[in-house]
């Protein structure tokens, strides 16, 4: 396994535990607060909506795992240098943007059911 193959599957593993950052999210937008000690849960409002969190959170997992895949699969194509290069950066570039572009709609935008 070549060097960028590893550097391709570490930055999808990042990837995706943004996502699963995101799931934390979600849950916590879904059930509305937090159980500290059983019986007493701490109420609280999470910005965005929980739609927003779900494509944040799916979109976030599914991004890794498609760095990671087409990592595992550069092996089989026969790439020169360059084009091996240019296809780790636009990939690694690529799912970090689109992760970080769904998870900035809940965070950031106010709802707008107009677009979704």
């Amino acid at each position: 396994m070549q060097t960028q193959q590893k550097k391709m599957i570490g930055h999808g593993a990042i990837v995706i535990f943004i996502g699963l950052g995101a799931g934390f999210g979600l849950v916590m937008s879904l059930i509305g607060g937090f159980e500290l000690l059983p019986g007493y849960i701490l109420e609280f409002e999470v910005i965005g909506d929980t739609r927003a969190w779900a494509r944040a959170h799916a979109g976030g997992i599914m991004n890794g795992l498609f760095v990671i895949s087409v990592a595992l699969l550069t092996h089989a194509m026969s790439l020169s240098s360059k084009a091996a290069t240019q296809l780790y950066w636009m990939l690694v570039s690529t799912g970090y943007a689109n992760t970080l572009v769904l998870l900035g709609r809940p965070v950031c935008a106010e709802p707008r059911p107009d677009l979704w």
